[in-house]
Order: C-alpha cells, then structure tokens, then sequence
C-alpha cells in the first residue's frame, strides 16, 4: 500500500461526503464549487480503488460548508483520532444532524429516545 493512502478509515468518510452531496441533490462539480475546493478534489476522495485520506484543509473547508464540526469529520477520516474521543464519531454525527432538525421532530425524536432508554 502507497503511503498516505488508506481504505478501510477513507470508506466511512467516503459514505458521509456521497450523502451530502445526495442530500443537496448536488453533482460532484457543484459540490466542489460549494465547498470551495477544485472538482478534482472531491472526484480523489470519493476513488473507491485508491483514495487518500483528506487533507485537513479540505476537512475544515467541508466542516464550513456543511456545518458539520471539523473534529467528527476528522474522526470519520482519520479514526486513531477518533479512538481518543469519549463520544463515538458516528454518535456525535446522529446528534449533529438531530441539532439541524426542526424543533417538533427534534421534540418527538427526544420523546422516542426516552421511551426505548426508560
């Protein structure tokens, strides 16, 4: 395997950049232009055979795009990272996305949440 080149860590944040990109109903070219990095770049990231992991400027340029925090896309890219944190990636991600809800489905989700945990 090349140096700097990565696939199992790179999938997840692969599967989080196609949702976004899906989410906004967006081609690759508009997502790049809307993220302010060149189309090339978000075509590297999603290669399935040899992608690099993200750079950290395209981390924080994707975090300012998608108000997502840098810290979770850094956790999704680069797990080791995300070992150190207390709260999973995938968990911090659920509750961002929940936090960019509506206030009655966010209501309804807490409503839901509580009856599962007791």
């Amino acid at each position: 395997m090349k140096t700097g080149r990565r696939r199992d860590p790179v999938e997840a944040f692969q599967r989080w950049l196609l949702d976004e990109i899906h989410k906004r109903d967006m081609s690759f070219r508009q997502f790049a232009e809307f993220v302010g990095v060149g189309h090339s770049t978000v075509a590297r990231a999603l290669d399935s055979t040899n992608a690099p992991a993200p750079s950290i400027e395209f981390i924080l340029k994707l975090s300012n795009a998608t108000g997502v925090k840098a810290i979770t896309l850094i956790g999704l890219a680069y797990p080791e990272v995300a070992a150190q944190e207390a709260i999973p990636v995938t968990t911090e991600l659920l509750a961002q996305r929940i936090e960019q809800l509506p206030e009655n489905i966010k209501t309804a989700i807490m409503a839901l949440v509580s009856q599962r945990i007791g």
